[in-house]
C-alpha cells in the first residue's frame, strides 16, 4: 500500500512538473511572438496581399487581432515541447517495441506537419484569396476582415497539419495491431470518398484546391499501408 502511494506521489509530482514546464514555455513563446510581432506580421499576411479590401472593423481589432495571432503561433511552435512532455510522461510504462513506434511515430507526424502546414500557407490560402478576390470583383462582397480572414489561414493551416497526420495514425493503428491492412484496403473506397469530403469541407469550393488536398492524403493512404507490409504491421 505504501508503495502504491509512493508511486502515485511520484506520477503526479512528475506530471506537475512537466505541465508547469510547457505552461512556462507556452507563456514564454506568447510573450517572444507579441513582442516580435511588427517583424513578422508583413510576412505573415502576405498571402492575403494580392487584396487591398483588407480592413479593421473595430477600434479594438488591431491589438486583439495581435493577441490571437500570439497565441495560435505559441501554440504552434509550442506544440513539440508538449509532445515531448507528454511522451516523456507515458513512456516508461510502454515495451520497448511500443517506445520505438511511438518515437518513428512523432517524428514522422512532425515531419508530415510541416509539410501540410507549408502547402496551406504557400499555395491554399493564395488560390483561397484568389477565388474570394473573383466574388469581390464580381461585386458580391465588399472588403475583407482582415481579423476573420487571418483567423481563417491559421484554421486552414493547422487543418492541413492534422490531416496530413492521419497517416501516421493509421500504421500506429497497424503496428499495434488495431486494425488490419487487409480490413483499410477492403474499405479504401469508402476512405476515398471521406477523404474528398474532408478536402470539400476545408478548402475552397473549386476542384483544384480540392484535389491539391486530396491527391496528397490519398497517396499518404496508401502508402501507410504500404509501409505497414514492409514491417510486417496490421497482418492478423
Amino acid at each position: 500500500m505504501a508503495e502504491e502511494q509512493h508511486s502515485f506521489l511520484y506520477h503526479f509530482r512528475e506530471m506537475r512538473s512537466r505541465l508547469k514546464v510547457s505552461l512556462s514555455f507556452a507563456i514564454i513563446a506568447f510573450l517572444i511572438s507579441f513582442i516580435l510581432y511588427p517583424l513578422y506580421i508583413n510576412s505573415l499576411i502576405e498571402p492575403l496581399g494580392k487584396t487591398s479590401n483588407l480592413t479593421y472593423h473595430e477600434l479594438l481589432h488591431p491589438f486583439l487581432l495581435r493577441i490571437k495571432i500570439s497565441a495560435y503561433i505559441s501554440l504552434i511552435f509550442g506544440s513539440p515541447v508538449h509532445v515531448v512532455n507528454i511522451t516523456g510522461f507515458i513512456i516508461p510504462a510502454l515495451t520497448k517495441r511500443e517506445r520505438k513506434i511511438l518515437v518513428s511515430a512523432l517524428v514522422a507526424a512532425g515531419i508530415l506537419a510541416v509539410f501540410g502546414g507549408y502547402m496551406a500557407f504557400n499555395y491554399m490560402i493564395e488560390w483561397l484569396i484568389e477565388f474570394n478576390s473573383a466574388e469581390i470583383i464580381a461585386g458580391s462582397l465588399e472588403t475583407y476582415n482582415i481579423e476573420k480572414a487571418i483567423m481563417l489561414m491559421f484554421k486552414i493551416i493547422l487543418g492541413f497539419m492534422f490531416l496530413f497526420m492521419l497517416p501516421v495514425l493509421l500504421d500506429v493503428l497497424m503496428a499495434l495491431d488495431l486494425v488490419s491492412r487487409k480490413t483499410l484496403l477492403s474499405n479504401a473506397r469508402y476512405a476515398i470518398v471521406s477523404i474528398f469530403i474532408i478536402a470539400a469541407i476545408v478548402t475552397p469550393p473549386d476542384p483544384w484546391s480540392q484535389l491539391l488536398l486530396a491527391g496528397p492524403l490519398i497517396i499518404f493512404f496508401y502508402t501507410s499501408i504500404l509501409v505497414a507490409k514492409i514491417f510486417g504491421w496490421g497482418d492478423s
